[in-house]
This record gives C-alpha cells, structure tokens and sequence, in this order.
C-alpha cells in the first residue's frame, strides 16, 4: 500500500500504467491458479508483462493507442445491457452461436449457445447467429439492448440496412426484432472485445443449446473477469 501511494503521489503517468500492467498480468495469474488449478509461476508472469504493449509504446504511436481503446471490451450505458455476439463456422458448414448479456457494471446476466444451423459463409452464420440472440434476449425480458458483434461486414450490411442477397433477407427478420425492444443499439468491436462471445461459439458443440442465467459455463469466468479489470476507467 505504501508503494501504490508513493506511485500515486509522484503522478508520473507512465510509472502508473507500468504498474497497472503489472498489477494485470499478477492478477491473470491469480485466475489460473483459482480456475484452472495451475500455477504460472514468476517467469510466466513477467514474459506476459514483457509481451504486453507497453505504455511508452503506445505514447509513441497515437494510431496504436486507439485500436487499443477500441479492441477492449466497453461497458454500455446506464440502462442497457450490451449483449455480444459470435458465431464460428466450421468446414462441415455447421455454426456455432454464442452470446453474452451484461449490465453497466459488467454483471453477466445470460450467457447461451447454439449448435449447429447450417451457413453459406462466415458472414451469414454471423446473421443467423444475431437473429438468434436478439430473438432469445426478447425471450428473456431484455429491454434497453446493445448487440455487438466483431463482423465488420455485417456492422456495415446493418448499417446499409438495404439489399436483396440471402444476409438482407436474414437483417430484415433481425430488424423486425428491434419492436419487441424499447431500445436497440448495433455496434462493431475487434475480436479482443468479443473474446467471450467467441468462447460460447467455439464450444457451441459441447455445450449445445443451453442457458445461462447470471453465471456461464466453466471456463467463461476468467474471461469475464479480464473484460470487467480491462473496462475500469483508468485511476490516475
């Protein structure tokens, strides 16, 4: 504690966000010792902390430092709850949904998979898979929502919000969903802002067709746990 208020005190950014990176990497140890019952050690640790963009890096490249606010996953407004969603296609063209509700305060409220519904493309397994959440999040008493996805081409067919391919077809069946909200947002975030949605996709074959409700399966807790240290405004 005395350290932390000399680091504090002295006000030096730099030193801070050194040490918050630190703080970080100990803290993903700590999760593999209480949830995978493995133990990185202090070489493990420090070779995470000498791995990660430093601050001084990111100083360096302004254009770095913004992908890098925009690859974390945000907390939504006061009031909505930001649902992320992911689907993984594999080479039989079978997709795997998964989705993950959570509040302001990063509370995960649901978390569902789906498996299997056959797909074209990745592109379309992405549409499929957002019908499916937004029909199951009205399902489930959602009201104020955020859908997000790491799909950039369906972020931009959203958005187009005009067509006559099959993934048109597929966003006018999502957008007659939007009524059964009070409000809906549609937002794009990199993969390392999707990681959690991504996880119930690729596992959807295992954990087929189920529901979580304020908790997930084995596995997602250490995920969510990073989204919630990484989405803490920065203290300085």
């Amino acid at each position: 504690m005395d350290f932390m208020a000399a680091v504090l005190r002295d006000k030096d950014g730099w030193c801070i966000a050194e040490v918050q990176r630190m703080i970080y990497c100990l803290w993903e140890g700590r999760n593999k010792v209480l949830f995978e019952l493995r133990e990185p050690g202090c070489a493990t640790v420090l070779s995470r902390f000498a791995a990660m963009e430093s601050p001084s890096q990111l100083a360096t490249h302004g254009s770095q430092r913004e992908r890098s606010v925009v690859a974390k996953w945000l907390r939504p407004a006061a009031g909505m709850i930001k649902i992320n969603v992911d689907a993984s296609l594999g080479g039989d063209f079978l997709a795997g949904f998964g989705m993950v509700a959570r509040d302001e305060d990063g509370e995960i409220l649901a978390a569902a998979s789906h498996y299997p519904t056959a797909a074209t493309s990745a592109t379309m397994a992405e549409a499929f898979c957002l019908r499916w959440a937004m029909e199951l999040s009205s399902q489930l008493g959602f009201r104020g929502v955020q859908f997000e996805t790491d799909c950039l081409q369906l972020f931009h067919a959203w958005k187009k919000g005009v067509g006559h391919s099959p993934l048109f077809s597929l966003l006018r069946d999502c957008k007659a969903f939007v009524r059964l909200f009070d409000c809906v947002e549609f937002t794009f975030t990199r993969r390392q802002g999707n990681t959690c949605a991504d996880f119930m996709a690729r596992n959807a074959s295992t954990l087929s067709n189920t529901v979580w409700v304020e908790e997930g399966p084995p596995g997602l807790c250490s995920l969510l746990q990073a989204d919630l240290l990484a989405s803490m405004p920065v203290m300085i």
